[in-house]
């Protein structure tokens, strides 16, 4: 998912004069692997926030915790990117990250009508909104299980169709909303088979070539490339864990500061902004492709640093 905001960011990246062989990597890892983990993130959490609210005999009392959760590193680590927008325009005399106006300002910490000054963390806001519509869904859904399942699939309709009345990106919805269904239908542990993987990824392809128009081409469009790449790295993963190895091994290591390196490394790449500004680096440069690879270690190594100072902090500070 962090690929999408690294420096310069996806549309000058996607859209760069570079050779044919580098828009095939861009693509892939931008496009595909960065846009394409979204679905998968958001199905993920319908599930578990089904199975967390199985535990619960009123479903809608998880909220405060999930507010907690999500809003609050949300308000936190946007309140950091707004500092650093101040720090650079009175250092650099550089306004252009600064947030315009009275709601400029709000929606810079609270993402009320738009994404929050860290463009990545409106991922929390929007999968908080889904929470709260699932929550309310489930609930009636112990009641009335037909009545639960319209509700939701009306509020995934109704965003979807409007391009987003209550979330900013309504796909989250769309798949959040999967999540809770596949959770009901007795499929959580859902493992999609290799031949559904491989046939979603053939007819997006063949759709790429001979493109269907209309509504139903709309749809496919929007929704079928991110289909396609959800099942291909759920079973990925899934393929991963069960195979053990050095990759499972590297990914428990790397699995508690997941939610750290999205939360901060936005902060790596407007570092890295400042720096290739200076040196007069562009997407077309030979060497790019080298700082565009540099930039996962470095949102790594940062969000490694910033959860061991934190530790080290919280370790050293007194119990009440």
């Amino acid at each position: 998912m962090i690929s999408v905001h690294f420096w310069p960011g996806a549309k000058q990246v996607l859209h760069a004069d570079v050779p044919a062989v580098l828009h095939v990597f861009y693509d892939i890892v931008i496009d595909y692997l960065g846009r394409g983990s979204v679905p998968l993130l958001s199905t993920v959490s319908g599930i578990l926030l089904t199975i967390s609210a199985a535990r619960h005999p009123v479903p809608l009392r998880l909220l405060p915790g999930k507010a907690r959760s999500l809003l609050v590193p949300m308000l936190t680590w946007s309140a950091v990117m707004v500092a650093l927008a101040v720090l650079n325009a009175v250092l650099l005399h550089d306004r252009t990250e600064l947030p315009l106006g009275a709601m400029g300002w709000v929606n810079a910490f609270f993402a009320l009508t738009a994404p929050p000054a860290n463009l990545p963390l409106a991922f929390l806001r929007d999968v908080f909104v889904a929470a709260a519509i699932g929550l309310l869904a489930i609930g009636v859904h112990r009641r009335l299980p037909v009545a639960g399942v319209l509700l939701l699939l009306t509020a995934a309709a109704m965003e979807g169709g409007t391009g987003g009345i209550l979330l900013l990106r309504p796909q989250i919805l769309t798949f959040f909303a999967l999540g809770i269904l596949l959770s009901w239908a007795g499929a959580a542990n859902f493992v999609p088979r290799w031949w559904l993987v491989l046939g979603m990824l053939v007819l997006d392809v063949t759709l790429q070539i001979f493109p269907v128009t209309g509504v139903a081409g709309e749809f496919l469009h929007a929704y079928l490339n991110r289909i396609a790449m959800m099942l291909l790295m759920w079973r990925v993963a899934i393929a991963i864990v069960r195979a053990g190895g050095p990759a499972h091994r590297t990914i428990r290591r790397l699995e508690p500061y997941v939610f750290t390196i999205f939360c901060t490394h936005m902060i790596m790449v407007s570092a890295v902004a400042v720096l290739a500004g200076k040196a007069g680096i562009e997407v077309e440069d030979a060497a790019y492709p080298l700082l565009f690879l540099a930039q996962f270690p470095l949102a790594v190594m940062l969000a490694v640093a910033i959860a061991t100072a934190r530790r080290r902090v919280l370790s050293k500070a007194p119990i009440q």
